[in-house]
């Protein structure tokens, strides 16, 4: 009702109404009624109001594979379109890795012309493994992600320019996290905040690792629930390597150091296994 005031308030000026997550909801008849019959309950909207909505792939389970368990769930809660919207539905792909790497390089440009002195140096090595990093992990989810589906253009839906913005945001937390030992050391000795500085490295490969790493099963995990298919952190470690040599030990070391009994209030009797590191 205020969208329509507005509309009829301004009737010279087009309102564009955006509804995310569209076939997530259970009223996707009151949506069809909305984008295509251009009412609510039979009251009619204005003609300077334009819908646009986004949905997420909807996947039809294989029936070859019912009695099959995977390690993540398949499935979303996305349901099928109503056919009246089905014609309406238009798929914007993914930016293609020419596009893509210029994107990221843009992004690495804001960052780089920041005065903030707390922000992460960026020399031309620094800026060379973040954006083949990135770029590394993109392609490799778009390939593995979402390979179940019967449609193949699914897996490119699996990631988007939301994880290269995460990553750079977590970046920055790593860069900025300082341990209890590192604070105490410093404050004894003097010293200068950057001279404990964490490797810019390793705050890249923690970032992709949280993005992208963690999506993934392990090997381990694949046998035990019987999936012999999906992807693995193991095969994501192997390409990532060749931009960040070593990239599953640099993660499994800072795991063990961030997930500690000194950093969290672990309850009694809790152990300190890979499955409780890796929530945390």
């Amino acid at each position: 009702q205020p969208i329509c005031m507005l509309a009829q308030h301004l009737p010279v000026v087009e309102l564009v109404v955006f509804l995310d997550e569209v076939n997530t909801s259970s009223c996707l008849s009151s949506i069809k009624e909305m984008l295509v019959d251009r009412n609510i309950n039979g009251l009619p909207f204005p003609e300077n109001i334009f819908f646009t909505a986004a949905i997420n792939p909807h996947t039809k389970p294989n029936e070859n594979e019912k009695d099959d368990i995977s390690v993540h769930r398949r499935d979303y809660l996305v349901h099928e379109l109503p056919e009246a919207l089905e014609h309406l539905k238009c798929r914007y792909g993914s930016l293609p890795d020419s596009q893509l790497r210029d994107y990221i390089k843009r992004k690495i440009e804001m960052l780089d012309i920041n005065d903030d002195t707390q922000k992460m140096p960026l020399d031309d090595y620094v800026q060379s493994v973040l954006c083949d990093s990135i770029l590394s992990a993109q392609q490799f989810c778009m390939i593995h992600l979402g390979a179940y589906a019967l449609d193949t253009t699914v897996g490119e839906n699996s990631v988007s320019q939301r994880e290269i913005q995460r990553c750079f945001s977590i970046i920055d937390f790593f860069w900025k996290l300082r341990y209890d030992d590192e604070l105490n050391d410093r404050r004894e000795n003097n010293d200068d905040d950057n001279d404990n500085a964490p490797n810019p490295v390793a705050c890249i490969a923690l970032s992709i690792a949280l993005i992208y790493y963690f999506r993934l099963p392990t090997v381990a995990d694949r046998v035990q629930y019987g999936d012999l298919k999906s992807a693995t952190r193991e095969q994501f470690s192997k390409v990532l390597s060749r931009t960040i040599p070593n990239f599953d030990c640099i993660i499994q070391t800072e795991l063990e150091r961030f997930v500690t009994h000194e950093n969290f209030l672990i309850p009694n009797g809790v152990a300190l296994n890979q499955a409780v590191e890796n929530r945390i």
